[in-house]
């Protein structure tokens, strides 16, 4: 639980930076 949160919050971050990147994290989430 704690490590998904980080990884929610870590893939967040890079999401603003990078479009593509914020388009290969919303893949698995859908």
């Amino acid at each position: 639980m704690f490590f998904n949160y980080k990884l929610i919050s870590f893939s967040m971050h890079f999401a603003q930076r990078s479009p593509l990147l914020r388009l290969l994290i919303n893949i698995p989430l859908n």
